[in-house]
């Protein structure tokens, strides 16, 4: 996709030919000089939200792979061991995670963040990152912890079978 290079107009074009200025800036973009050399743009507000998303959306993308590369790195060299948490980007919540999970959670969002790119999207990769931020907190407790990733057979105990009022009741 080509972008036309916009005419550019002096300030004085305002007042000599506002029409045509406005005109312009409703078809893409105008630039206009002012006296003291600065270059401002004019173009449609909703031209303008456009890009400002698209901006944000490409920023919050960029800034995501950063962290990305930074813990898949760490992951793929030590599998038995935690990244340090220089190595966590701005994930560092991940350090709560079992360190069984970590290659899962690289996988996962290593597919949360091709969908995003390809969608042009943050939603995808913020789900995932939501959901796995919300399995690393509900860890971090050490009790919870305990009892979250702790498998015993001791914790499954057959239970008797209610009889009587107790039975019927709970049958209604």
């Amino acid at each position: 996709m080509s972008i036309a290079t916009p005419i550019i107009y002096q300030s004085s074009d305002l007042n000599q030919r506002g029409r045509a200025v406005l005109d312009a800036a409703r078809e893409g973009f105008v630039r206009i000089r002012d006296k003291d050399g600065a270059s401002l743009v004019m173009t449609r507000e909703e031209r303008f939200d456009e890009f400002q998303r698209s901006n944000a959306i490409g920023n919050g993308l960029a800034h995501a792979m950063a962290s990305f590369m930074l813990i898949e790195q760490a992951v793929e060299h030590r599998t038995d061991v935690k990244p340090a948490l220089a190595e966590m980007g701005d994930w560092v919540w991940v350090r709560y995670l079992p360190v069984e999970d970590l290659h899962e959670f690289v996988a996962e969002i290593h597919d949360a963040l091709y969908q995003s790119c390809r969608e042009f999207s943050l939603e995808p990769l913020q789900d995932s990152l939501d959901a796995w931020r919300e399995t690393a907190m509900a860890l971090r407790d050490p009790l919870s912890r305990e009892t979250l990733l702790h498998d015993s057979p001791d914790d499954y105990v057959e239970v008797p079978r209610p009889e009587g009022e107790t039975a019927s009741a709970i049958a209604a």
